[in-house]
């Protein structure tokens, strides 16, 4: 039932985008991003994000309050566990990482450092947040939003990275046909492979005995 309510929630969404073009609005360029809690649904869509009751299928709130020129979203927003909502756009007015109070939509801060468009959904464990940006660096910020550390890679940065706890090691994926592993707490460089045959734009996954798979735009997906 309740896989049944969100479908529905995302076809309400689209369907008020659609409408809205025919009184004059811009429709939307982009696919959706959703995520969940045990009671309500969040959409990335277009011009807003939209907070949806999942019981009673009618918007709580949406951000922006109305539609700024050039502001878009993108990714599915996540949720964290000191109760934020965390989202990021993309648009030439856009390239802000937003935290906003998941109960009405009000903005707790805004990481607005980066310079190109946030593709990927941010990476958040207890202690921080790993946002990739189109403009090729991963920030680290504290849960205030506060910069603790940047890393730069050569090219736009598409994926969510993954982390693993047991090392403190985070796994980015880069479209300069590379992955690198990170230390999670400085940012600094423990490992990087050559060029794997292509732009990654894919989330690795890793196994308990040190293996990490990823993929590229070009290739098979790869295990190292």
């Amino acid at each position: 039932m309740k896989r049944k309510s969100l479908y529905l929630i995302i076809v309400f969404v689209i369907a008020a985008s659609v409408l809205g073009a025919c009184t004059g609005a811009m429709p939307a360029s982009n696919w959706s991003g959703i995520t969940a809690s045990q009671d309500m649904a969040y959409l990335a869509h277009g011009s807003y994000l939209y907070a949806v009751n999942i019981k009673t299928q009618q918007e709580s709130w949406r951000f922006p309050a109305k539609a700024e020129n050039g502001l878009n979203f993108f990714a599915p927003p996540v949720l964290t566990a000191d109760n934020q909502l965390l989202a990021g756009s993309y648009g030439p007015t856009g390239y802000n990482l937003y935290s906003l109070n998941p109960v009405n939509g009000s903005i707790n801060w805004t990481f607005d450092q980066a310079k190109g468009d946030y593709i990927a959904s941010p990476l958040v464990t207890d202690t921080a947040i790993y946002a990739a940006n189109a403009d090729g660096n991963l920030y680290a910020l504290g849960l205030d939003g506060k910069r603790l550390w940047t890393f730069e890679s050569e090219k736009p940065l598409w994926a969510t990275p993954a982390i693993d706890d047991t090392c403190s090691c985070l796994f980015v994926s880069s479209m300069d046909h590379k992955l690198y592993s990170l230390d999670a707490n400085t940012g600094e460089i423990r490992w990087m492979t050559g060029d794997l045959g292509g732009a990654i734009i894919s989330t690795p996954t890793f196994l308990e005995d040190g293996t990490v798979f990823d993929s590229s735009r070009e290739r098979e997906p790869f295990e190292l």
